[in-house]
């Protein structure tokens, strides 16, 4: 196998960019995806390219973590995209850290591959690139395909006759007319075995003038099967994309696909202490994250942001002795992390214990100068009220 790396630059002159003092007026901003690779296929009988973007904190996990694949089909683009919609969903703890995958149509080559020859493909995705990926990255065995338009034909054609390559597909504006709609009874056949069990799928489509009539019939189609016949254990939703056109549906696909297939990554809200205590408390919080952490390889136990998110919850209700013994419990198991000492020092000040409020605020200053933490001029604020507060009681 012969390969090339090389790293993939995309320049973005819409972003709105502030150039910092230093950098050369009227420079262009130039934003590195990932890498580019050039992969032989034995298969194929030709060079293939692969383009990888890995999430922030890669490099310096612990080697023994691994991380969940998307893979998108068909279009380079899709770098950029992908890149941007996973980081969003990542930080705001939507979706798990993954790993982006785009394995483009070499020029000529999109209708054999999607489509005439279909079959070899899926060769190509099994045996030679997921073996390509997991020998050069940490990737786990949790894998998502996304196709837009053919690539959304070929993402059902997959589901429907390699089940087992994928977990999640995510197919947007979908050529599923193609061949006479033969996907659709395709899928209706697989639904008699027991190979969807625990797949998920998000479909769109937008107005039929824009992606066809035959496709939006044949969608139409697709979804009287779900709804009538697709077992329990296969999660899925369609959801029709307004006021877009053909090439314009694959971000909002996107976006809103894995928000809903990585739903239950995604860790509960409430809005007040009766709604989490009617939820079952925390022993159903904790089983949440225990199955999380099984699923996606997450940390053990409550993250501290949710544990504090709790805490707050009983602390602006005035319950303080529920809330301290939350931010007790966080500060106990991040011993290290100086936002929860922070957080133990409102709850003590809420209810009155000023001299252990003082106590964790120092406490959250003094680890935040010794990590470097981005907040202790924050902390050191906060200890500075608490001081003139006792200073005037």
């Amino acid at each position: 196998m012969r390969l090339i790396t090389g790293i993939l630059f995309w320049s973005i002159a819409s972003f709105a960019y502030i150039t910092p003092a230093a950098a050369t007026e009227g420079a262009p901003i130039t934003v590195e995806f990932g890498k580019r690779y050039s992969l032989y296929s034995e298969i194929l009988g030709e060079e293939r390219q692969v383009l990888v973007r890995v999430p922030d904190g890669y490099v310096s996990s612990d080697v023994s973590t691994r991380y969940p694949v998307i893979y998108f089909v068909d279009r380079e683009k899709f770098i950029v995209q992908g890149s941007v919609a996973v980081s969003i969903l990542e930080f705001a703890q939507q979706l798990p850290k993954s790993i982006v995958v785009v394995f483009p149509s070499n020029h000529g080559t999109q209708v054999r591959d999607l489509r005439a020859e279909k079959d070899r493909f899926y060769r190509f995705i099994g045996e030679e690139l997921f073996a390509f990926i997991d020998a050069n990255y940490r990737s786990s065995d949790l894998k998502t395909l996304f196709g837009h338009s053919i690539g959304g034909y070929f993402t059902l054609s997959v589901l429907a006759d390699q089940p087992q390559l994928f977990d999640n597909y995510i197919a947007a504006s979908p050529a599923i007319a193609t061949w006479n709609g033969e996907v659709v009874s395709k899928i209706e056949h697989l639904f008699t075995e027991s190979a969807a069990n625990n797949k998920s799928l998000f479909l769109t489509m937008t107005e039929a003038a824009e992606d066809g009539q035959e496709n939006s019939d044949t969608m139409k189609r697709m979804v009287a099967l779900l709804e009538q016949k697709a077992p329990e254990t296969f999660k899925w939703r369609y959801d029709f994309i307004g006021e877009q056109v053909h090439r314009s549906t694959s971000f909002p696909s996107l976006y809103q696909g894995l928000s809903y297939i990585f739903s239950d990554y995604q860790a509960p809200s409430y809005l007040s202490t009766q709604a989490f205590e009617e939820a079952e408390g925390f022993p159903a919080l904790k089983a949440f994250f225990a199955r999380r952490t099984v699923k996606y390889g997450t940390e053990e136990g409550v993250p501290q942001a949710k544990l504090r998110q709790i805490a707050y919850l009983y602390r602006d209700e005035g319950m303080h002795e529920q809330a301290i013994t939350f931010f007790k419990r966080n500060a106990e198991k991040y011993p290290e992390r100086p936002r929860v000492y922070k957080s133990l020092g409102d709850g003590y000040a809420a209810a009155g214990k000023l001299s252990m409020a003082l106590e964790s605020y120092q406490r959250a200053v003094k680890l935040a100068g010794e990590q470097g933490d981005e907040d202790v001029n924050w902390f050191t604020r906060t200890l500075r009220r608490l001081e003139e507060r006792m200073a005037q009681e």
